[in-house]
């Protein structure tokens, strides 16, 4: 079994468990009130902040890279990926998968920003791709 894959079976897991509540505070101050617990939508599946990852952007060809964590999705599932760059002109694009589970890429534009992606019913690991036309630069991704 992969790296991967044990990740995202253990964040499963803990989503689910913390959704049934059986994850609770140890703190006495927050264990003697009771709170009402939510599920956690799979748009916010990975701790935010927590995962990401970084790639060059490079002049002539796309540089790849994949994510820290992986995603799992429920049918209409969308998910943010916030992301800075050290050049203006440098472009980033996220790999998701249509309702069929064909691959396709998702254009989140330039400069850095927040790109939405449609992740479905399907659970995967991100891919990015980044290119620059103009210069060499760097590419921080969060989610």
């Amino acid at each position: 079994m992969s790296a991967t894959l044990k990740k995202t079976i253990v964040l499963g897991s803990s989503l689910a468990l913390a959704a049934a509540g059986a994850l609770s505070p140890i703190d006495s101050a927050s264990a003697a009130a009771p709170e009402t617990t939510v599920a956690a939508p799979a748009t916010a599946s990975a701790a935010k902040g927590r995962c990401g990852g970084n790639l060059p952007a490079t002049p002539k060809r796309w540089t790849y890279s994949k994510g820290s964590c992986g995603l799992i999705g429920y049918p209409g599932a969308w998910h943010s990926f916030r992301w800075t760059a050290t050049h203006k002109y440098a472009a980033l694009q996220v790999k998701t998968y249509n309702t069929r589970g064909q691959a396709y890429w998702v254009k989140c534009g330039s400069g850095g920003g927040v790109c939405q992606v449609p992740i479905g019913n399907n659970a995967f690991t991100p891919q990015f791709r980044a290119w620059n036309a103009v210069a060499f630069s760097h590419i921080y991704i969060t989610y």
